[in-house]
């Protein structure tokens, strides 16, 4: 066969075998196409960017780290100078993996908490505590450093699939939050540092996240992460590159889910969707893929809901 064609909710769409290679990697996957134009915007935005596991700079090293089921035997509830804390799914959120603190309880009936100060210490947010000497050798190294961790239980339906955080060093992850390294970076050490912010930055945006969406169903896996796309404009030493390490170390600074720090996120979700080379209309019909994003909020008059984050971050791309 040289054509596929789906059917969606609004007709038939057909796609290459072609523009199935180019979006879907080697595994040549089957992207969730709703309607023709998000055909053409993913086709346009294969023409800007790079798959990450063809990437010179994006190469990515995955790792999980601790086999929560496993090692559960060897956790510890309290802390000590021959433990580490382990970070679990439920505390990494976009840009903060202190998002949940635990409370009481164990497995499905543990009751957590939300975090939302960046500066208590993982001591006291976590549920487990692991010993360093059962750490597997491969995962030890790496947990020396600061590197990237993902939330791997995801779903297309979820306000949000992609979730990229910063890990620590000294901080364990458990099989969840599998963690990444950037090995282009790994002999410079303020350059590496600068890498993981922008890589989380624009892994968070929603332009990558819409094009997650397009391949994902649960679990965000080495494979899912290896075809998406990062924009070729977003390279060290860029303006948008510099830019997006600005607004990091900014967010960093805030509260998590501030007003603040959610003016700083659409500030970022602008650059990168600038650096995806996509117009306000385009960047528009991205965001309608997001419902669930201002549930909580209060709409204004004649809304039927809010749409402040889509209006911010178009009014700031149009700054």
């Amino acid at each position: 066969w040289r054509v596929l064609v789906m059917k969606t909710s609004t007709g038939m769409v057909s796609i290459s075998v072609n523009q199935l290679k180019a979006l879907g990697g080697e595994l040549m996957l089957l992207p969730e196409i709703t309607n023709s134009s998000e055909l053409i915007i993913l086709s346009e935005l294969a023409e800007v960017t790079t798959r990450i596991n063809e990437s010179e700079i994006w190469e990515i090293d995955y790792c999980r780290e601790v086999d929560m089921t496993n090692k559960a035997d060897h956790f510890k509830p309290k802390p000590s100078n021959d433990t580490l804390p382990i970070l679990e799914g439920r505390m990494a959120h976009a840009f903060t993996s202190k998002a949940k603190e635990y409370i009481n309880g164990e497995g499905r009936s543990a009751v957590w908490s939300a975090n939302f100060n960046p500066r208590r210490d993982y001591s006291e947010l976590v549920q487990f505590h692991i010993p360093k000497d059962e750490i597997k050798k491969e995962a030890q190294s790496r947990i020396s450093k600061q590197r990237i961790g993902i939330r791997d239980i995801v779903g297309q339906t979820n306000e949000r699939t992609m979730l990229a955080v910063r890990i620590p060093a000294d901080v364990c992850c458990g099989n969840k939050v599998p963690t990444i390294l950037l090995p282009h970076f790994d002999n410079n050490e303020t350059l590496n540092l600068e890498a993981q912010k922008v890589w989380i930055c624009i892994a968070n945006s929603f332009v990558f996240d819409w094009i997650a969406r397009k391949f994902v169903t649960t679990s965000m896996n080495k494979f899912i992460i290896e075809i998406l796309r990062m924009p070729d404009k977003i390279v060290p030493g860029s303006k948008k590159w510099e830019k997006l390490v600005g607004l990091y170390d900014k967010m960093e600074a805030e509260e998590f889910m501030s007003l603040a720090w959610g003016k700083i996120r659409a500030k970022i979700d602008a650059v990168v969707a600038l650096s995806y080379q996509l117009n306000i209309t385009k960047m528009d019909q991205i965001l309608e893929s997001f419902p669930l994003i201002d549930k909580k909020e209060h709409p204004i008059r004649d809304e039927k809901h809010s749409t402040v984050t889509k209006d911010s971050v178009l009014s700031e791309m149009g700054s």
